[in-house]
């Protein structure tokens, strides 16, 4: 983990030194957002150092836990916002990740922020073509979050299989549906379930 942020703490001086994420000899292009804006918090504060290097990281981690505040206050009251930012700030998984001086917390950022426009987008009440701009506006922070961290494309499937999951619970309590077809669509469901489980 140190020779990672090492790694990025070397790229933002290359920045700032030669315009480039170089190392030793080489360019390294990866997180390279992420880089820039290491470089940024060094040329902000007026120095190279670990604990300037981490800024951007708690930055990005307090953003989440305030936003993470403000979507829980909203669609399940202040108690379960308080509750849920509140453990989530002093998690090990959140504490840490806004020590990495890496990309790992834009990342989260970027994704939780694509996760509830995605949210939105489905549950919304609005016309569809609110919901198709709120879709469209997921699609940047997710491809943000796939550049920086490609693992991303995990929690898309995690997002795909809950979106998938409330249409099809949607779809099977439409009283348009005629009641064989919806029982008949639900026991392949609970089939392939069962198959895919024994299978693993």
């Amino acid at each position: 983990a140190v020779g990672g942020i090492r790694h990025h703490r070397d790229k933002a001086h290359g920045l700032l030194a030669e315009g480039r994420p170089a190392i030793a000899e080489g360019v390294y292009t990866r997180g390279l957002l992420h880089t820039w804006l290491v470089a940024g918090s060094y040329a902000l504060f007026g120095q190279e150092s670990l604990a300037v290097a981490r800024v951007p990281s708690v930055v990005c981690m307090a953003l989440l836990v305030g936003l993470l505040f403000l979507w829980l206050r909203r669609e399940a009251g202040s108690l379960a916002a308080r509750l849920g930012a509140g453990l989530f700030a002093v998690s090990p998984f959140a504490v840490d990740i806004a020590q990495f001086a890496r990309f790992y917390a834009p990342q989260c950022l970027a994704f939780f922020v694509a996760a509830i426009l995605a949210h939105a987008a489905l549950l919304s009440r609005a016309g569809l073509a609110r919901r198709a701009l709120l879709g469209a506006l997921a699609l940047p922070p997710l491809l943000l979050a796939i550049h920086l961290q490609p693992t991303t494309l995990m929690g898309l499937v995690g997002i795909g299989a809950w979106a998938a999951g409330w249409l099809g619970l949607r779809w099977l309590a439409s009283p348009e549906i005629p009641a064989g077809r919806r029982l008949a669509v639900a026991l392949a469901a609970v089939a392939v379930s069962l198959n895919t489980t024994w299978s693993a």
